[in-house]
């Protein structure tokens, strides 16, 4: 058992190394062009996040309805945002919009409906660990389902306390803005909640480290020095995980490992550009 801790520790620790050292440039020193990023890196690290839930697909045959709730969820978020900036001023173009916000959560709460009926299948109880999983998914959805709920009424008083000024409406905006917050943050909790016990921790660290900011610079209009100044930070949680898995460290299906390594040559092709047209030589 030592043994192995020590052979963890050492792979995982020259990693680091290898990976700052790989990467010793400033964002200052890439001389890229829209072009290249555009053609070429950003359809890369699309390729990736798509690679990466369709690994997470194939480890459980409900994991690709757990993703289309996070994405649900992810956005009612960035349109109520979205809705939140444009109607500083009430007027019938905001009550429109407020509607197909609702409409979202209301596929929101099928698609929860759906899953909760789902769940308890008696194909799905193969372990304890997973009946656990199940159990403890079924009371994550169920929470989810509740704060559905309570913004889509909060949303639905919005209407109402703006014919009234005298009405505060900015608590009630607080207030779905919070229940919001929760409610996406549960739904990356769950996405991954019935992945195998050995590679539940490793997925999740991957989206929370790895994913989640390739997607919110690939969906958000981040600026690419967004990306590009996070290069060593990326590098590093990608290549752990690839290491634990590749390596046998942490035991994943062959097909898992054959798309990570996929994943892998792109990740190694993006790094080869920016490095290629930096105008330092790294070390």
């Amino acid at each position: 058992m030592a043994i192995k801790i020590f052979i963890i520790l050492f792979f995982t620790l020259s990693l680091k190394v290898n990976a700052y050292s790989f990467l010793y440039c400033d964002f200052e020193d890439l001389n890229l062009d829209n072009t290249m990023l555009e053609r070429y890196i950003k359809p890369q690290l699309k390729a990736m996040v798509s690679e990466y839930y369709q690994t997470l697909t194939s480890l459980h045959p409900l994991n690709s309805q757990l993703i289309t709730v996070k994405e649900l969820t992810q956005k009612t978020r960035g349109e109520w945002k979205n809705w939140n900036k444009r109607c500083t001023t009430w007027n019938e173009n905001c009550v429109q919009d407020l509607r197909k916000i609702k409409k979202i959560q209301k596929d929101l709460e099928v698609q929860t409906t759906t899953l909760q009926k789902q769940i308890f299948d008696k194909s799905f109880f193969t372990s304890q660990f997973l009946t656990d999983s199940l159990f403890l998914l079924s009371s994550d959805l169920d929470e989810l389902s509740m704060l559905n709920y309570k913004t889509l009424d909060a949303m639905d008083m919005i209407p109402i306390l703006a014919i009234d000024s005298n009405i505060p409406l900015q608590g009630k905006i607080d207030f779905i803005e919070n229940q919001l917050n929760i409610m996406q943050l549960l739904s990356e909790k769950i996405f991954t909640q019935l992945l195998p016990k050995n590679l539940k921790r490793q997925y999740s660290e991957l989206w929370f480290f790895f994913v989640k900011d390739v997607e919110r610079y690939l969906a958000l209009n981040k600026t690419d020095a967004f990306f590009l100044n996070k290069l060593e930070y990326l590098n590093q949680n990608w290549n752990t995980f690839h290491m634990l898995l590749s390596k046998h460290i942490v035991q994943a299906p062959q097909s898992t490992i054959n798309t990570l390594s996929i994943m892998h040559n792109r990740w190694n092709s993006i790094l080869k550009v920016l490095l290629k047209n930096s105008s330092k030589t790294p070390n």
